[in-house]
């Protein structure tokens, strides 16, 4: 689907639905994050079309475990106003904050890693999940039956401020 740039008014149908102004300062990277393996994701396909995000617009992601429900949840915050607004999305908002859970034979691995710095799911063979956020060539690599997203809203951030 295409959209439409605030400030240029050009469509443009490669861009999987959300705009923001470091696309014109060139600041757009090619890696995207893949949200097809958490089950709930069909809720946010008409703000995530793809059920992905450019990992430029990733501007916050991180992993807490709760030992007490054996699970891992992944908060993670999405730069950018989908170019059709569902009803619970804030009219000044510009960003998305997500709740994503590992549950269920949860197993947590640390590793150091020679990937970028981001975070990637993805569905292993058994049908389980993966999830691994990396930061400065440290990893936390999460296994688990199941990630299912939790929580969701749309949060503003802003436009006075440097990205």
């Amino acid at each position: 689907m295409g959209i439409t740039d605030a400030g240029a008014g050009q469509a443009r149908s490669s861009d999987s639905g959300w705009r923001h102004e470091r696309e014109e300062a060139g600041l757009e990277s090619e890696n995207i994050v893949d949200f097809s393996a958490v089950a709930g994701m069909e809720e946010l396909d008409g703000v995530l079309p793809g059920r992905e995000a450019k990992a430029s617009r990733v501007l916050a992601a991180d992993a807490v475990l709760d030992c007490r429900d054996g699970a891992v949840v992944f908060h993670v915050v999405v730069l950018g106003s989908p170019a059709s607004r569902p009803e619970w999305w804030g009219p000044t908002d510009d960003g998305l904050s997500m709740s994503l859970e590992c549950r269920g034979g949860v197993r947590v691995r640390t590793e150091s890693v020679e990937n970028p710095d981001g975070l990637t799911f993805k569905t292993l063979e058994d049908g389980g999940v993966e999830a691994l956020l990396v930061c400065q060539g440290r990893a936390i690599r999460v296994k688990s039956r199941r990630c299912v997203l939790t929580g969701l809203k749309s949060i503003r951030f802003g436009g006075d401020h440097a990205y």
